[in-house]
């Protein structure tokens, strides 16, 4: 064992008295630090545009430091739209920050808001067309501008993008902050982790014109750019795209939380056949059944408006496969919903062979969510009546339609 070095001199050290810094001066180091990493992001941010703007320059340098805008009939377009797309491809790609046809994204150009369509996923934004420009100020409801011919609709959160005057505006459902959001204390939390940031915390509202309305008023009362939308995701507001990514990663950064490690099977899965239903192979969503802690944050309740409208309100929970048949005859028999998913306990996950496409990536979420919710995390989920706001909803009916069954066998082995 290590002695302690005695102090040399005539220096007398008091051996009671603290060395660590007082508070006052962590704080304002802590205050300094998140000034001089702003400015770096900033400074990050401005170097990309230079770039960009010196590749814009043709020979003679007529368009030098100019977006090259064009225009599709009578619908205006620029460069930021390709920007757009090949970033969204990324963040699409993530499932920590998208899962599915989740998330949306926007780009104001004039008198054009070109938005995600309802349905499409971000992650195809590189090889499919699923931008759709919407007439500003916008209708009621959203319309596709004259000229633009697609069977496409605009996302349910068209108004949200409207509302928010920034050029860019970034909507993901990044599984670190849905695990602070869904938090009863998410406010204290998230005062301290985004301390320096211009952020708001948004109550939970129902998607569509509600939502909207309170990110308004979030945004009129604080003129924030990061908006922290409770039970649901974030939304980011910035004048071009690398600044609404400089944004995102800063914030996805500090909010990040470890997972907890994989929990191994204790047992291999029984050779039994479920009919109509199949093991999800994903390890972080079996650890729904198995991992406790994740457990309890299945059966809390749905914790945000995707989960509900891809999984339904609850699964079914037994504690062995032979429960299952019985269970289900039940809940026919008493006219509840169709059963999306099904846990058995200390075992697997199941989910539908007729799960709508999306919905393992839903599953996978939860998973990621949970894992980061350490046992005893006071939780705040979706209230009865938010549930049923969203189930059968006319507005999500479309994007499910979009969502084709994912292909799988009719009976499997589990």
């Amino acid at each position: 064992m290590a002695t302690p070095v005695e102090a040399q001199g005539s220096c007398d050290v008091d051996p009671n008295r603290s060395t660590a810094p007082p508070l006052l001066v962590v704080i304002e180091l802590r205050h300094i630090m998140t000034q001089f990493n702003l400015k770096m992001i900033f400074f990050d941010h401005r170097l990309t545009q230079i770039r960009h703007i010196w590749q814009l320059c043709d020979p003679v340098g007529a368009r030098c430091g100019q977006t090259t805008h064009r225009r599709r009939g009578s619908i205006p377009m620029d460069d930021g739209l390709a920007i757009l797309r090949a970033r969204s491809a990324i963040w699409g790609r993530d499932p920590t920050l998208v899962q599915g046809a989740g998330g949306n994204v926007s780009l104001k150009i004039d008198d054009t808001l070109w938005i995600k369509a309802s349905g499409t996923w971000l992650a195809d934004a590189d090889r499919q067309d699923i931008l759709v420009p919407v007439a500003l100020p916008l209708a009621d409801p959203p319309r596709v501008k004259d000229g633009h011919r697609t069977a496409l609709r605009p996302s349910i959160e068209t108004s949200l993008h409207a509302a928010l005057p920034h050029r860019v505006v970034v909507h993901v459902h990044s599984v670190d902050a849905i695990a602070h959001a869904v938090r009863s204390d998410a406010p204290a939390i998230l005062t301290q982790l985004l301390s320096g940031l211009s952020w708001a915390l948004v109550p939970y509202r129902k998607p569509g014109l509600e939502l909207a309305a309170a990110v308004r008023d979030a945004y009129v009362a604080t003129k924030a750019e990061i908006f922290v939308l409770a039970n649901h995701g974030i939304v980011i507001g910035a004048d071009d795209v690398d600044m609404a990514e400089a944004l995102l990663r800063e914030v996805v950064s500090r909010l990040e939380i470890a997972p907890r490690a994989v929990v191994q099977p204790s047992a291999k899965p029984h050779n039994v056949s479920v009919p109509g239903y199949r093991a999800v192979t994903d390890l972080r969503v079996a650890a729904l059944a198995i991992d406790p802690a994740s457990l309890a944050v299945a059966l809390a309740g749905p914790l945000y408006p995707d989960h509900v409208v891809f999984l339904g309100a609850a699964p079914l929970v037994v504690g062995a496969y032979d429960e299952i048949a019985p269970a289900l005859s039940r809940a026919q028999r008493g006219g509840h919903p169709a059963v999306r998913w099904i846990i058995v306990r200390d075992n697997a996950v199941l989910i539908a062979d007729d799960a709508l496409r999306g919905s393992e990536e839903m599953l996978r979420c939860l998973g990621d969510v949970a894992a980061r919710l350490a046992p005893g995390t006071p939780l705040a989920p979706l209230a009865t009546a938010d549930i049923d706001a969203l189930i059968d909803w006319d507005a999500e009916r479309y994007r499910q339609a979009m969502a084709t069954p994912a292909v799988a066998t009719p009976t499997c082995a589990v």
